[in-house]
């Protein structure tokens, strides 16, 4: 019915004929300032949303550059891994896997590291990384339009087979991906940097389908670490390449590991060392694999 079209068809206005020509035009003058209302409301919203993640990055790396480094990678991986299931709209869990450490500033920046760089009782990881999820929940809850994202990294440290069944299409699906993105992506790199090779990690947590979701570990297969190409060159920071795999840590002059080797560098980990570069300096030159290698 007509009624129906105006309800169902978010229409602005209905006008009935006859009308005359200044209500027509009448009309159409608040409609585009409807319009422009509307969008400049989802602009400033955009843009506060922006700065405010930028602020909380920011605030991250001078804490703790090892955990923002982490982040770097982590998001890498989810990258990859969201291109092997054929993920279109990739933004959300991109932004989860930047945020996901945010909760380690509530944590001492010693017991940050200790759960990655160490090989912590179980317990005590288990509950630092539940604090860690809780407060970044909590934090991130607050910022209009990441609630979805809040509630991935919530839940990232959920086994797989807890996950309730849901509608396949539904928010909850996605906001479900999304924590078992982060769970298989962040336990592979805290593997991956205590010296484990990528096969050895991935037949690990392809064995533990009750912790991780097995679809996902699989397209960790293809992830480019620990290549075996031969063109191989010495560069310098301001020669990286995106694609780039290196063959050798990559440390900042005053000891601190910026990117562990076999990383493939994306325009993230480039950035990284370039900016620590310019603030303390980096030791260079490094050996990389050229990416066409």
């Amino acid at each position: 019915s007509a009624i129906e079209a105006v309800n169902e068809g978010h229409i602005f206005q209905f006008l009935t004929k006859p009308y005359s020509h200044d209500r027509l035009q009448n009309t159409l003058d608040l409609c585009i300032k409807q319009y422009q209302l509307i969008n400049s409301e989802k602009d400033i919203l955009k843009n506060t949303v922006t700065g405010v993640v930028k602020v909380l990055l920011d605030i991250l790396y001078a804490s703790n550059p090892l955990i923002f480094n982490q982040t770097v990678r982590i998001k890498t991986y989810i990258t990859h891994i969201c291109q092997k299931i054929n993920v279109k709209e990739t933004w959300q869990y991109e932004l989860a896997a930047a945020l996901c450490h945010i909760g380690c500033m509530a944590l001492p920046k010693d017991l940050n590291n200790k759960t990655i760089t160490e090989g912590m009782e179980t317990e005590e990881k288990k509950r630092l990384l539940q604090t860690v999820a809780q407060v970044g929940y909590q934090l991130i809850s607050n910022i209009p339009r990441l609630e979805a994202i809040a509630e991935m990294i919530r839940d990232m440290d959920m086994p797989f087979q807890q996950f309730p069944k849901v509608n396949e299409n539904s928010n909850q699906k996605k906001i479900a991906l999304g924590s078992q993105l982060l769970k298989v992506a962040v336990d592979f790199d805290n593997l991956i940097i205590r010296g484990m090779s990528k096969e050895r990690v991935i037949q690990i947590m392809g064995k533990n389908e009750y912790e991780f979701n097995p679809s996902l570990v699989n397209c960790l297969e293809s992830l480019p670490l620990g290549w075996k190409a031969q063109n191989k060159r010495i560069i310098k920071t301001e020669d990286l390449q995106m694609g780039m795999v290196t063959t050798q840590n990559i440390h900042s002059t005053n000891g601190l590991l910026l990117v562990s080797r076999d990383n493939t560098l994306t325009a993230d980990l480039i950035r990284l060392i370039k900016h620590e570069k310019h603030r303390s300096g980096v030791d260079e030159p490094f050996e990389v694999i050229l990416s066409n290698g």
